[in-house]
């Protein structure tokens, strides 16, 4: 057997040690050996591999497709003169011993006393376990994800044991390095940045010991939404507090601490993400301000200047703090201490919460956003209420909903998920400068790229959906003249209608696509459906289907039924109904999905799904339910935020929304979507499904 050198931390790579690489032809048959390696101590029964990664599949299917694999794997490796997996009838097993596999040289010295393991250990862990991959199976991602969880804590563990023996005298170890490695790994981690500090401080280089404080600061407040401890404080004045510096150092004023983190290059924050708070007045920066606005805040400034000498030098150092924050008297104001500008800080914020009692996809947003107070009520210093009505999805019923907030209104109202429900509640948020956040609607109609309104929307949009599927159609050189079939209303007069659904999604598509011939239908109309279906050819060329899932699954199985076996390609539909009927062409149907891309995303997808199914037997789980508790935490944050900046403690619609407005993108790590505007999706990517045995599979935006 040829020695082979295999790096599963970091970018994964299977090499034989003359430096020829083995490239695997699938996902699931690196999957497959991945797993077999990091289990190389023991055997893994085929109803365990066949589970793992087929768990979707019957279990004489499941254990065919593992065979199909194992076959196809061990001819590739044989082909490179590798044979490393063992396999009887029951059970296959990792047997090479001789291959040098960093994953294993981890583990042994990872748990190392001794200061060369120790280092060893950090050199081998250059990256995440198996770092960016991916494969279309959740058990599977459920134990990669617990596999980097539990391989990253050990190399946290022994980069603080090396800063420890430094600490205790040891010279030979690099501090700067060590720190900045974890830092890498862990950019919240307090003693890596106090190493950091004290090392620069020590080296001469002051004011890069309080950047690196700033960096700390803005990293915790952005990731964890707490401050540095005392101890970190601590140093950081003792730092501040030293002599000054010889010429040509900056002091800590002019600090730039807009600069990423330590450990973290590609990170580039903004100022206004690196924790410089946002006017808390709506529109602020965008508009001149009006000479009326100009004449009150004039006015307010002459009040606070004769207040100033009425009470003397701290009114007027308040006078001055008032002008320069904005024209607010903030919570860092010393004007705030005076008994008049106060106010009871035992306001309970109310959100509100609309959404559909008796559907899945309505459950799931409210455990979501349930499950999310459970889990983080104690982070929040003020009381909260969850105030969640039942829209039946209906839109009669959510003018009965809305009516009913209208008498005690909520700082922000959570939902509704359904897009035509959500343009309704936008515009109501609008008229009463109170933030409507959708953790579901996908409508493009519903934002509109600078428009700075009061709606805000989590999950990804259907322009973004649209533009992903014409990308596809481009690889399968199929976009020249396909047939695009939408469902279709006239509009009605007088009345402040939006786009009926699936039109505005085949005007999203037609944006991106050149020719087509648009085929139009009524929803729920069968006949109307059987009519655009009659002008539909066997020309090969592709059909795109926009409306509603019952519709698109009875005009699929009515064209299959005629032999039409043209590319049929979807977005936006409930692929668990597309499965149930048993289609004459399974494979000519592509659906274009929006999933988490991020390795730490899907861990903690992962997470949530088990906590989700452990809470709700009997409910199938899918990302709304992430959805509606990120949508809680954002709108939470933005409350927490809005308090601090003001004096009383007291948050409105408005406050909340600018502070919704200035949410970082990167900050969402379960996800990002289209928050705010259709070019912020940073977290999530598009992927095709095809339908595979009867279920739809992840093939990616590729030309099979």
């Amino acid at each position: 057997m040829v020695a082979m050198a295999v790096n599963l931390l970091g970018a994964t790579t299977f090499a034989r040690q003359d430096g020829e690489r083995i490239s695997l032809q699938t996902r699931k048959s690196q999957a497959l050996l991945i797993y077999l390696i990091a289990n190389s101590g023991r055997s893994v029964s085929r109803e365990e591999a066949a589970h793992l990664l087929w768990d979707r599949s019957g279990e004489e299917q499941a254990r065919a497709s593992l065979r199909q694999e194992l076959a196809s794997l061990r001819k590739i490796l044989g082909g490179s003169g590798w044979d490393p997996i063992e396999t009887s009838k029951e059970s296959l097993r990792f047997v090479d011993q001789d291959a040098s596999i960093d994953l294993a040289e981890f583990a042994a010295a990872v748990h190392s006393e001794e200061k060369e393991g120790l280092k060893k250990a950090a050199e081998l862990y250059s990256g995440e376990f198996a770092q960016g991959f991916y494969v279309r199976a959740q058990p599977f991602e459920d134990w990669l994800s617990s596999e980097r969880r539990r391989l990253e804590d050990l190399a946290i563990q022994s980069l603080i044991r090396l800063l420890e023996m430094a600490d205790d005298g040891d010279d030979s170890i690099s501090v700067t390095e060590t720190a900045r490695q974890l830092l890498a790994i862990d950019e919240t981690n307090e003693r890596a940045h106090r190493d950091l500090m004290r090392a620069h401080f020590e080296n001469g280089r002051r004011a890069e010991a309080l950047r690196q404080y700033k960096r700390c600061q803005t990293v915790l407040a952005k990731e964890l939404d707490i401050s540095p401890s005392v101890e970190t404080q601590t140093l950081f004045r003792e730092i501040q507090q030293a002599q000054q510096a010889p010429t040509g150092e900056p002091t800590e004023l002019e600090i730039d601490d807009t600069q990423p983190a330590v450990g973290s290059p590609s990170l580039a924050i903004p100022p206004q993400a690196s924790g410089e708070r946002p006017s808390a007045t709506v529109g602020a920066g965008s508009h001149r301000a009006s000479p009326t606005r100009s004449g009150q805040r004039r006015g307010l400034t002459i009040a606070l200047s004769i207040l100033a000498v009425l009470l003397g030098l701290p009114a007027l150092i308040g006078a001055f703090q008032y002008i320069s924050e904005g024209n607010q008297i903030s919570r860092s104001n010393v004007l705030c201490a005076l008994p008049f500008f106060q106010a009871p800080e035992d306001q309970t914020i109310t959100v509100g919460g609309i959404m559909p009692f008796e559907k899945s996809f309505g459950q799931r947003q409210r455990w979501g956003m349930l499950r999310f107070l459970r889990d983080n009520r104690a982070n929040y210093p003020f009381n909260i209420e969850f105030d969640i009505r039942d829209s039946k999805g209906d839109l009669t019923e959510l003018g009965f909903v809305l009516r009913e907030f209208e008498a005690s209104p909520p700082v922000a109202v959570i939902g509704p998920m359904q897009s035509r429900l959500a343009y309704d509640a936008k515009r109501w948020g609008n008229a009463r400068s109170i933030p409507v956040v959708s953790s579901l609607a996908s409508a493009s109609y519903l934002t509109v790229p600078g428009e700075r309104d009061f709606f805000f929307r989590v999950g990804m949009s259907d322009s973004t959906r649209a533009r992903s599927l014409v990308d596809w159609l481009r690889a399968k050189n199929l976009h020249n003249n396909p047939y695009i079939l939408h469902e279709w209303a006239p509009p009605k007069t007088g009345a402040d209608e939006p786009e009926i659904y699936g039109a505005s999604q085949a005007t999203a598509a037609k944006r991106h696509l050149g020719q087509a011939r648009t085929l139009r239908f009524t929803r729920g109309d069968k006949a109307s459906q059987l009519a655009a279906i009659d002008q539909v050819q066997n020309d090969g060329r592709a059909v795109l289907i926009f409306g509603y899932t019952s519709n698109i699954k009875f005009m699929i199985g009515e064209m299959q039924a005629r032999g039409l076996e043209n590319d049929i390609f979807l977005m936006g539909v409930i692929t668990e109904e597309l499965e149930k009927p048993n289609y004459p062409f399974p494979d000519k149907i592509h659906v274009v999905t929006g999933i988490v891309s991020e390795a730490s995303n899907l861990s903690n997808s992962a997470k949530l799904r088990q906590i989700f199914e452990d809470d709700n037997p009997g409910l199938d789980y899918d990302i709304s339910a992430y959805y509606a508790y990120d949508s809680a935490q954002m709108v939470l944050d933005a409350v927490q935020q809005a308090r601090e900046q003001t004096c009383s403690g007291r948050v409105t619609g408005k406050t909340v929304a600018s502070y919704l407005r200035a949410t970082p993108t990167k900050r969402r790590k379960v996800i990002s979507g289209g928050f705010l505007t259709d070019t912020q999706e940073v977290f999530f990517h598009s992927d095709g499904l095809k339908m595979v045995d009867g279920k739809f599979r992840r093939v990616g935006l590729a030309s099979q």
